[in-house]
């Protein structure tokens, strides 16, 4: 039986991360529909219009700022993203139009996508080359 928990250390810190991202993750997934359908008042299809624009554009923007996270270091580009996802979120709760609604999406893709990239960084540069795919393994439960 594999382990479920990585060693102790920064493989289980990055984990644990993972872990409540995904959670984060999951509970926007499930509950946005609902609140921009019932409680914005935006069509299905405007939302899953703003949705897939905003991930394309996170998709192509995530390359970048995994750039920056190499030039200007995984763990403060990785606090400043998350920062960023949880600033797209809250501003969510202003959005009462199309146009809001794609910028806050597009800012949420954009800062997951680079986090993304920036934890894969972090990651490189704490663990040891041999553990690296097991750890991988761990933070890419999803």
């Amino acid at each position: 039986m594999p382990n479920l928990l990585p060693p102790a250390g920064p493989q289980r810190t990055l984990a644990l991360a993972q872990l409540s991202n995904s959670v984060g993750d999951g509970a926007y997934y499930v509950t946005s529909a609902l609140y921009f359908t019932h409680v914005v008042g935006l069509p299905p299809t405007r939302i899953g219009l703003g949705l897939t624009v905003a991930w394309a554009v996170g998709s192509v923007v995530g390359v970048p700022l995994g750039r920056v996270a190499d030039r200007r270091g995984p763990r403060g580009t990785a606090v400043l993203l998350a920062l960023a996802t949880g600033a797209a979120v809250a501003s969510f709760l202003a959005v009462r139009d199309f146009l809001p609604f794609l910028a806050a999406a597009c800012l949420y893709a954009t800062a997951q996508s680079g986090l993304a990239a920036a934890r894969q960084a972090l990651l490189a540069g704490l663990v040891a080359k041999e553990e690296r795919t097991g750890a991988l393994a761990h933070c890419s439960r999803r």
